[in-house]
């Protein structure tokens, strides 16, 4: 059964070789004519597509899964021309596709979380909403993102995890965190500045990540290293880690969002509460403070006085909760948030100005205006059961900081939602993914996984202990 099994994965991997030098191939004709760094760019590609082929079927969680974490962060200044159409989304799809190609394949499947049911809900809710919308156009925009990022999430958690893939992954999102802060740093030394003296990221056209964002893709990337740095027992890889996770807080700390530092205020503290590591968070937290007085932007926007009552959030918070009065239910509709606010604009007298047409700010408040009490009880369930998801595994797993991180980050990025929308932005929902990846992992290597059609399971491999990567029966 197995050695049949691994013949019908060679051919398909061979047929994966096969297709990527066809269309390296067709590739290279259409190329002959580009020069210069462009040409050498294609030619590049095209030497690597078989690779890239093999790799989305062998393992999609690396490749393309892989890259489209790493673009994430830069999703915003990613647009392909003016058709608002962006390389991360088109990433995404060939994510989702190589994914359902290797479950059909493969035959196997994982069985879908408690928390994918409850977004389901919660979607659905959110489409519901649109038959009685008091903005259509807003509608349709937030509900096509929302339903793109609930469709890839729904490939995601259907997708069995191994283990190499999950450690890469892992790997993939802290380097890209790294990246990101490095980016920030190189940024802030070449002036590109907002507002406030903040960092971003910004193009020629001007268009630009916004700070609280750059800062709130950072929050899983430094949940997972602080995890490996509380659970850790070997003093030079501590100081390793360390150095990595003040890299990281560079990143937020010169983006100078409140709301990002606060979320990573509240994880270590969170942490430090689940791994009862108390010396380990002193040090770190001392180290913290240090690093903090290096970089006293944020600390300024704390204090200064232009920037009182949240930047203008609390204007904003007191006209949402007048719409919220005549919307209290059922809401106003997905992405109607802006337009009632218009509406309730002339009833609250506002302290300063802050413009038409204003997001929330504040996911409770936000999603209680367009979605009501009903849509807010949903996605609220759905977030605190996301965090859930990898709370079974053991302690002796060693899966186990993984889990960790996952819970304190999707935790963590409900501190950030309370100052800056986020439901619409992937990070959130890569998050949510993580977590649902150790869940399967853990469950898969203690033989708990779905089946399309039933084969012998192979008998338990462990080493020292701990159990080892097994092969599936269909490789």
């Amino acid at each position: 059964m197995l050695a049949s099994a691994n013949r019908g994965s060679g051919l398909i991997y061979a047929a994966a070789l096969g297709g990527g030098l066809l269309l390296a191939l067709a590739l290279a004709a259409l190329a002959s004519g580009v020069a210069g760094a462009g040409g050498f760019a294609l030619g590049l590609s095209i030497a690597l597509t078989p690779v890239a082929f093999y790799f989305a079927l062998r393992y999609p969680l690396i490749v393309p899964f892989g890259l489209y974490v790493a673009l994430v962060p830069y999703d915003a200044i990613l647009s392909v021309a003016s058709s608002g159409v962006t390389v991360t989304r088109i990433v995404g799809l060939a994510c989702g596709g190589a994914l359902l190609l290797n479950i059909v394949l493969r035959r196997r499947f994982c069985a879908p979380p408690r928390s994918w049911y409850a977004w389901a809900a919660a979607v659905l809710w959110m489409a519901l909403s649109a038959l009685w919308t008091i903005d259509g156009k807003g509608t349709s925009w937030v509900l096509g993102i929302v339903v793109q990022s609930f469709a890839l999430y729904t490939v995601l958690v259907a997708y069995p995890p191994r283990r190499v893939e999950v450690r890469a992954l892992t790997w993939i999102v802290v380097v890209a965190g790294l990246a990101l802060a490095a980016m920030t740093a190189f940024e802030y030394a070449q002036g590109v500045r907002l507002g406030g003296n903040r960092i971003t990221i910004e193009t020629a056209s001007g268009v630009f990540v916004d700070p609280n964002h750059l800062a709130a893709n950072l929050v899983l990337p430094i949940c997972i290293v602080m995890a490996a740095l509380f659970l850790s027992r070997r003093g030079l890889t501590r100081v390793g880690l360390g150095c990595a996770l003040a890299a990281l807080m560079v990143g937020v700390l010169l983006s100078s969002s409140r709301g990002a530092l606060v979320a990573c205020a509240f994880a270590l503290l969170y942490m430090t509460i689940r791994t009862r590591k108390f010396l380990v968070a002193g040090l770190a937290s001392l180290a913290g403070i240090a690093l903090m007085a290096a970089f006293p932007t944020v600390w300024e926007r704390f204090f200064d006085p232009a920037a009182g009552e949240g930047s203008g959030r609390l204007d904003i918070w007191r006209l949402g909760l007048q719409a919220l009065k005549e919307h209290w239910l059922a809401g106003a509709g997905i992405g109607s948030y802006p337009m009632a606010y218009d509406r309730a604009f002339l009833l609250v007298s506002q302290h300063s100005f802050e413009g038409w047409s204003r997001p929330s700010h504040n996911l409770i408040l936000g999603t209680s205006v367009e979605l009501g009490v009903i849509g807010l009880a949903l996605v609220l369930s759905a977030w605190w059961l996301s965090s859930r998801e990898a709370r079974s595994v053991p302690p002796p797993s060693p899966l186990y900081p993984l889990a960790i991180a996952a819970e304190t980050a999707i935790l963590s990025l409900f501190v950030v939602a309370m100052f800056v929308d986020t439901l619409l932005f992937k990070y959130v929902w890569l998050a949510f993914a993580f977590a649902v990846f150790v869940r399967n992992l853990d469950r898969s290597e203690r033989r708990y996984f779905v089946a399309v059609t039933p084969g012998p399971v192979p008998a338990p491999m462990t080493a020292g202990g701990r159990a080892i990567d097994w092969p599936l029966p269909s490789e």
